[in-house]
């Protein structure tokens, strides 16, 4: 296995699966809109290709896009070339002052060194909160937990010039859902292959609920962003801070 959204990987993702980003991020703009939010510094955790980044450019935000795929970074970087990038953790990254933060397509449950857990998703909660003024917003979904229906599947899907192949499989006991990905890519005229492994964080979510909760947020839980149904048992949770946490010293301005 290679690593984690390698240069094949990432292409494939961004071509053949970017409608996500696109039609999710409509509704989310709207969402930000409707809070009042038209403007100042958007943190996009796991931006992934850029997609999320250049709307929310275009629609005059500044961006910060966050992402610890280097490949997926160097597409992100050709479709949002205004926005600022970073190589890294959303759970790790130093989270600057802005207007709101979001991680879209559940990518707080990924692991790459490790699986996060609701300790770390606490705290991510909580850094969140120190970042936002009062009636800021933090736009996330994940993959949750569930006694009865099974996330285990097997699917393909095919490009002009690539191919990919996923199967799916939960461990109920561990709360996690291995992906095995192999991605045929043509390149010079020829197919080469590549193989990864990812794996994905489940959470429970009452209990997302009740850590958005304790960092300060009112949250709302829906099945979808807006008009944009999200898939089997993906919840969006959209927490929007009530009370401002004073200034933490070396933060930047929105």
């Amino acid at each position: 296995m290679t690593g984690f959204y390698d240069q094949d990987l990432a292409y494939v993702h961004h071509v053949g699966f970017g409608d996500f980003a696109r039609l999710a991020g409509e509704q989310v703009l709207g969402i930000l809109r409707r809070q009042g939010i038209t403007g100042g510094l958007i943190i996009d955790i796991g931006c992934g290709s850029g997609i999320w980044a250049a709307r929310l450019g275009r629609a005059g935000y500044r961006v910060l896009g966050v992402d610890i795929s280097p490949a997926m970074l160097n597409l992100a970087r050709k479709q949002a070339p205004d926005a600022q990038f970073e190589l890294a953790s959303g759970y790790e990254y130093p989270l600057p002052r802005c207007q709101a933060i979001t991680a879209l397509g559940e990518s707080l449950g990924y692991g790459y060194r490790k699986l996060p857990d609701t300790a770390l998703l606490g705290r991510f909660f909580e850094n969140s909160a120190s970042c936002l003024r009062r009636g800021g917003l933090l736009i996330l979904d994940l993959i949750v937990t569930s006694d009865t229906l099974s996330l285990n599947s097997l699917g393909a899907k095919k490009g002009q010039d690539w191919a990919v192949i996923s199967e799916s499989t939960e461990s109920a006991g561990s709360a996690t859902l291995t992906r095995a990905i192999t991605v045929f890519r043509e390149v010079d005229g020829h197919y080469r292959r590549s193989d990864e492994c990812h794996l994905v964080r489940l959470f429970d979510a009452d209990q997302v609920v009740q850590l958005m909760e304790k960092a300060g947020f009112r949250v709302q839980v829906s099945e979808g962003y807006g008009d944009f149904p999200l898939a089997t048992r993906r919840l969006a949770f959209i927490g929007e801070l009530l009370a401002e946490v004073p200034d933490t010293a070396g933060q930047l301005e929105a």
